[in-house]
């Protein structure tokens, strides 16, 4: 039997507050994504969730070029550095979570996707039977873009949570929004997820 899933992507302490590393500004957003969370786990669905988890010497960060970051590729303050609070997950989802994949700890290499290099999730989610997964969280046009495009490669249907996601540059996020509808991804809002998972259930 086909199942869905709950992809949280990097809901880290460094990207909730405003006063921290990479701030999206987005902590008015933990309400809607822990009732998301709370709803699959009423439906006994995975729930499952990225973290950034990088090494102090991560090529993505710009002090580590004598640079200033611009907040672009290999450009980034130093965040969500392994080990550390600014990289652990916000308190509000702690305990909702089916298991945690740790990614970007290669410090040669950016790595937005969930999926990353070995397929190791992918062989998760087909181990779960998941064929349809459901986006939520940061950032709307870098990690949840680069995570949706890979699920939708690996043939997965996929669905991003609009009111669920936040982006890092504002002017990017309409052209980013587009291309994953354009790619055959669904954007929905939580109202229309819950509305889903009534039928789904039911």
């Amino acid at each position: 039997m086909n199942s869905i899933a709950h992809i949280i992507v990097d809901f880290q302490n460094d990207f909730v507050a405003k006063k921290w590393a990479l701030s999206v500004d987005a902590a008015h957003l933990w309400p809607i994504i822990s009732s998301i969370n709370d709803e699959f786990k009423k439906c006994a669905y995975n729930v499952f969730a990225t973290k950034d988890w990088h090494p102090i010497d991560h090529s993505s960060f710009a002090i580590n070029h004598d640079k200033e970051p611009t907040y672009t590729d290999n450009s980034w303050p130093v965040h969500c550095v392994k080990d550390t609070w600014w990289s652990n997950l916000h308190h509000s989802i702690g305990n909702k979570i089916d298991r945690i994949y740790h990614k970007g700890n290669n410090p040669e290499k950016e790595q937005y996707s969930w999926f990353g290099d070995d397929n190791t999730l992918n062989h998760l989610l087909k181990q779960a039977n998941v064929d349809h997964v459901y986006i939520s969280w940061v950032a709307t046009d870098y990690c949840v873009w680069a995570t949706a495009l890979d699920a939708k490669w690996h043939w997965y249907e996929v669905s991003v949570i609009t009111d669920a996601i936040k982006w890092v540059n504002s002017d990017t996020t309409q052209r980013t929004l587009e291309e994953m509808k354009n790619t055959g991804i669904h954007l929905i809002t939580s109202s229309e997820l819950f509305e889903e998972l009534k039928k789904i259930t039911s």
